[in-house]
């Protein structure tokens, strides 16, 4: 009983710092983007929001699939300082590679005239995946010292706030905001390594090249998995700057900003609950019975906060952006439709993923990804920003339903329970 308390003070702690990570990562931002926005302009917003959205599948290349596999091993070995030395070390050279080669497409892609257009955002923006690897957000959450982070990034976020009032003046001070964000999330990165080495005892250790290459093999399917997520969803973003222009952009980014801030925090149920979740996988029935017990609560949280941001979509656009934005409400009303089923949606891939079907975790994935892609094209260029809502909207209700049907056992205790009552 006394372990059990412990085991639920700890899961608590964590979900608390989480949430305040959470905060300082979107919360503490989105203090400055009505700021941003009614002084840079919607359009120059729109290209901030783009030059993000091109930045972010490099984070997900160097990302591969390494970070629940981590995340996993280091749940495991959180008490052996030698083990926990050589995983770290050996995630940091795998993703120093990737970074090479992300480097060296970056230099490719800015060549081209939509992007060579605003080269400077461009560049500015690529320091976040400098700062994506230097911060091991990863170590921490596999030893469940959430803590650590929510004091780095509230640290970082806070100066980024406070730099982005007292230097963006004016509308041609739009280049500095990739500038700043970069500048955070770098500096959060030198001071956790920093961290890491002396509370913790890492030690430098150099991996084998066959035990990266395994580390690569290992991460593929998840891989295949995110960037298929990712190539629905950021570029569809991507698509809509090219069909529809920047301005389209800004007014989506408008209601998304809003949508994933939201999204985001509630989503810290399944950073926090994942390495717990590993601890107990070796035993199905208890996994289960847990993850059940989560999707019910899960359920009716989501419920509440999905009808509110629905009803209060157009106070909230207005408050914040003030008057002329009424495509932005509407799309924030669509994506609070969302906020029903994209948590979900995690939850069950990281379940297929202690389950050890990272294999069903791609193959759903790409599945969705051709589903999305059928919608997309038409959905722009009849309804351009309200088209790609409404794709968001129907694709992730695509995916939840099939990652269902690869979970029955989460479903069919309860239907067979309420048939014996």
């Amino acid at each position: 009983m006394l372990a059990k308390i412990k085991k639920n003070k700890q899961l608590f702690s964590n979900f608390s710092y989480m949430f305040a990570i959470e905060i300082a990562n979107y919360i503490l931002p989105f203090i400055a983007i009505p700021y941003i926005v009614r002084t840079v302009g919607v359009t120059n917003f729109g290209i901030i929001t783009f030059a993000y959205v091109v930045i972010s599948y490099f984070n997900l290349i160097v990302d591969y699939g390494f970070k629940l596999i981590i995340i996993k091993d280091i749940s495991r070995y959180r008490n052996s300082s030698k083990k926990l030395s050589f995983l770290f070390w050996k995630m940091y050279f795998s993703q120093f590679i990737l970074l090479i080669i992300s480097i060296v497409i970056f230099t490719i892609i800015i060549q081209i005239p939509k992007f060579h257009e605003h080269i400077e955002v461009f560049i500015f923006a690529f320091g976040m995946v400098f700062g994506n690897i230097l911060f091991p957000i990863w170590f921490f959450q596999g030893i469940e010292k959430m803590k650590y982070i929510a004091i780095f990034d509230f640290i970082a976020r806070g100066l980024y706030v406070i730099a982005i009032f007292s230097i963006v003046q004016n509308k041609d001070d739009y280049i500095y905001v990739p500038l700043l964000n970069s500048l955070s999330f770098v500096l959060i990165g030198i001071f956790a390594l920093l961290f890491i080495h002396y509370k913790f005892n890492i030690n430098f250790v150099i991996p084998k090249f066959s035990q990266v290459k395994k580390f690569y093999r290992d991460g593929w399917h998840l891989f295949t998995a995110y960037i298929s997520v990712n190539l629905y969803s950021n570029f569809n973003m991507v698509l809509l700057g090219f069909m529809a222009g920047y301005t389209s952009v800004g007014i989506y980014s408008l209601a998304e900003k809003i949508f994933g801030a939201i999204v985001k925090t509630v989503s810290v149920v399944n950073v926090v609950l994942f390495p717990n979740f590993a601890s107990i996988s070796s035993n199905k029935s208890l996994l289960v019975q847990k993850v059940k017990k989560v999707s019910k609560y899960y359920l009716i949280i989501l419920s509440i906060i999905s009808l509110f941001l629905m009803s209060l979509s157009e106070f909230i656009i207005r408050l914040l952006f003030g008057d002329g934005h009424e495509n932005s409400i509407l799309i924030l009303q669509i994506l609070s439709l969302v906020l029903l089923f994209r948590p979900f949606g995690q939850l069950f891939v990281n379940y297929l993923i202690l389950k050890n079907q990272s294999k069903v975790v791609s193959k759903i994935t790409i599945y969705t990804m051709v589903f999305n892609m059928i919608l997309i094209f038409p959905m722009l260029y009849y309804l351009n920003e309200i088209g790609l809502a409404l794709t968001v909207l129907l694709v992730q209700i695509f995916q939840v339903i099939f990652n269902s049907m690869h979970n029955k056992e989460l479903f069919t205790n309860y239907f067979n329970r309420r048939k014996d009552e």
